[in-house]
């Protein structure tokens, strides 16, 4: 006959009421059980033994303040995100991107981004929650050159991706690639599609631009009501820079509404107010002219100056401050700004380039930038562009005529 195991009764705090009676196994061994069944029953022990959810719901937990930090919620979303959680992937980038408890790292956020978005769109067309926001976050980077070098073709690839998830404000951010050629060819009409989609699905910049296309009749018809409607909402309700000084525009120069320089300068002080460049310029630019009370040069030209170093498309306002003093420095800044699209800077160099002033007379490149300032709805732009496109007997007149009349500053 075999020998009686001898018979063990181990009682542990742990397991209370509990006798765990054992043959053959030590209590040591019992006690290593119970451990391991005790730290099951936390979500740091699941978290700690591979339960991806558990790390993800410490992270959330500790984001929003319930429960403490250390360990920090980039920690947890971290050990999630290791153990294949996408969307903790996600949410580890962003909070390194943003410098949430962390210190910013654009380059780690990155990879992280990278793990939750896939290199293509899925075969079915769709792509979860995880997929939308991280490859949005991630176009945003290569759009911005942080932690990865500047590639807008890139950046461009994923916000299309993103923007194929629903996600309205990669969809916006596509639509300023289109407007503005960067990483794909422009389009216009593409462009318009995207901020209608942008503002219907609550991403707000993209009403703000919306309302730019049309105010200016670019990328379909032109709709003034509902520009003014879009630009006001914007405005007043979400102090929104770039809708404000559209606006500020649209009275400094009566498009679809009375001339009223004095409201057009109010509203170029709140789009300065909100550190917006192009408002600032405006602003700089009413300052320094006549029309609304006395011309303040001292504040008006550092705020023109300034604008113009810091954007192009800036540089317009620049010109005409320079125009008398140095009208070759005038001429520059018009370029500048006219290759950076801005409709007045266009018109001005056009006038310089028909004139003769502070640059050899080229009608033909007048004929080119006052018909390019006229295409991006300034009316002043496209009277001058007919009447050079006449006198030349330009092919291009046909078109110039029918923009003009749109705007309302041509026969019809």
């Amino acid at each position: 006959m075999l020998p009686m195991l001898p018979m063990r009764r181990c009682l542990f705090p742990g397991l209370t009421a509990i006798v765990v009676v054992c043959v053959g196994v030590g209590c040591a061994d019992i006690q290593a059980i119970n451990d391991r069944l005790m730290a099951g029953s936390t979500p740091e022990g699941r978290c700690e033994q591979g339960d991806a959810d558990s790390c993800d719901g410490l992270g959330w937990d500790t984001q929003e303040g319930r429960r403490p930090a250390p360990p920090t919620a980039a920690f947890w979303f971290e050990k999630a995100c290791a153990l294949g959680h996408r969307s903790a992937c996600n949410s580890a980038g962003w909070q390194f991107h943003k410098g949430l408890g962390v210190d910013v790292d654009h380059a780690r956020a990155a990879l992280l981004f990278r793990a939750a978005c896939p290199v293509e769109t899925p075969a079915d067309g769709t792509l979860d929650d995880a997929a939308k926001y991280a490859c949005g976050n991630l176009g945003f980077l290569y759009e911005k050159g942080l932690g990865v070098t500047l590639d807008y073709p890139t950046s461009t690839t994923l916000y299309g991706l993103s923007c194929a998830g629903k996600m309205a404000a990669s969809c916006f951010s596509l639509g300023i690639g289109y407007e503005r050629g960067r990483g794909v060819v422009r389009d216009l009409v593409r462009a318009r599609e995207l901020y209608e989609f942008a503002c219907t699905g609550g991403e707000h910049q993209g009403c703000a631009n919306l309302g730019n296309l049309l105010l200016d009749g670019r990328g379909g018809p032109f709709d003034l009501p509902r520009a003014h409607q879009l630009l006001k909402a914007e405005c007043d309700e979400r102090n929104d820079g770039w809708a404000c000084t559209s606006l500020g525009y649209a009275f400094a120069n009566g498009v679809g509404v009375p001339v009223d320089v004095c409201r057009a300068r109010a509203l170029h002080e709140k789009s300065c107010a909100v550190d917006n460049p192009l408002g600032c310029g405006n602003l700089g630019a009413s300052l320094v002219g006549t029309g609304c009370g006395a011309a303040d040069v001292v504040r008006g030209r550092p705020l023109v100056e300034a604008a113009c170093a810091q954007h192009r498309y800036a540089c317009g306002s620049l010109g005409v401050l320079l125009e008398d003093s140095d009208p070759a420095g005038a001429v520059a800044a018009w370029t500048k700004g006219c290759d950076a699209d801005d409709s007045h800077a266009c018109l001005m160099l056009g006038r310089a380039a028909r004139r003769g002033n502070g640059m050899a007379k080229d009608e033909a490149r007048a004929l080119k930038v006052l018909s390019k300032s006229c295409e991006f709805g300034r009316p002043d732009g496209c009277k001058d562009a007919v009447s050079l496109a006449t006198a030349r007997k330009s092919d291009t007149l046909p078109a110039l005529q029918a923009r003009a009349c749109a705007l309302g500053v041509g026969a019809c």
